[in-house]
């Protein structure tokens, strides 16, 4: 199981850039790496124009909204890539056109109804549609091709607490491709999660034991249905240790009690 670490970062600062250094031991593998983030600010507010990060330019218009993105190559900073973003006049995205000296461009087109709950994106051929219940949450998820193509069709259903507890996907005729099934402690926090196949046998699924005070998971246990003989069991558990930004500067996980990844978080604000 990979483990991705991940931090916390406060932007809303009156400083102009953040150097963040990272170290981390993932298996006996030591590494180190060093991540800054320049922003330049409009001169009328105190909102972020442009925001340098290791491989990316990032720009926002005075409404904080991400207008452009630069991807730019790791050793010479050259531009390889820009990502534009367009957005209605309710703040709703409404398109990316992902652009390439060379290439055709790749966009994505978004259609909202009036409440702003996405209704549909087209994706290159490959369009999704959604559809909600009256609490406003996704209720079916429809992608195919405008060959006619299908794709995936996508039901969901939740509590009186608004929580998903299951996920059902279906294949072009109908039957069950597979499902996946929640439980929830009392706090709203995932208790365990099931996954099914098709045949609806339980294949896998998650135990999630401990959460800290800020609702991050810190204890849970995997397990995979190889047969009905044969359940394999992999526990985890995470400590997590914050500074008074509440950002993460000591991320510990643990594999069966032993731990596999040590992560070192330090933040310098630069004025």
């Amino acid at each position: 199981m990979k483990i991705i670490l991940k931090s916390i970062l406060i932007l809303s600062l009156l400083s102009c850039g953040i150097k963040k250094i990272i170290t981390s031991n993932y298996y006996g593998n030591p590494s180190k790496v060093i991540i800054t983030i320049d922003n330049v600010k409009y001169k009328d507010s105190n909102r972020i124009e442009k925001q340098k990060l290791v491989n990316s330019i990032e720009y926002f218009n005075k409404l904080d909204q991400l207008i452009k993105t630069e991807l730019l190559n790791v050793k010479n900073d050259s531009i390889e890539r820009i990502i534009y973003y367009s957005y209605d006049k309710n703040g709703n995205k409404i398109s990316k056109i992902n652009s390439k000296k060379g290439e055709n461009d790749f966009i994505e087109y978004f259609k909202y109804d009036k409440f702003g709950n996405l209704l549909q994106h087209q994706k290159s051929t490959l369009i999704t549609f959604y559809t909600y219940n009256t609490s406003g949450k996704v209720q079916k998820v429809k992608s195919h091709y405008p060959s006619g193509h299908f794709f995936e069709d996508v039901e969901y259903i939740y509590d009186d607490k608004k929580n998903k507890i299951q996920m059902t996907s279906f294949d072009s005729i109908g039957q069950i491709k597979s499902s996946s099934k929640w439980t929830y402690y009392t706090n709203g926090s995932v208790k365990e999660h099931q996954s099914y196949n098709s045949m609806g046998e339980l294949k896998w699924f998650t135990k999630s034991l401990k959460y800290d005070e800020m609702l991050n998971r810190t204890s849970w246990e995997n397990y995979n249905i190889i047969n009905k003989d044969t359940i394999l069991k992999d526990r985890y558990s995470e400590s997590r240790i914050y500074d008074s930004f509440k950002n993460i500067v000591l991320d510990t996980v643990f594999h069966n009690g032993l731990p596999i990844t040590i992560g070192t978080f330090k933040y310098i604000y630069n004025n």
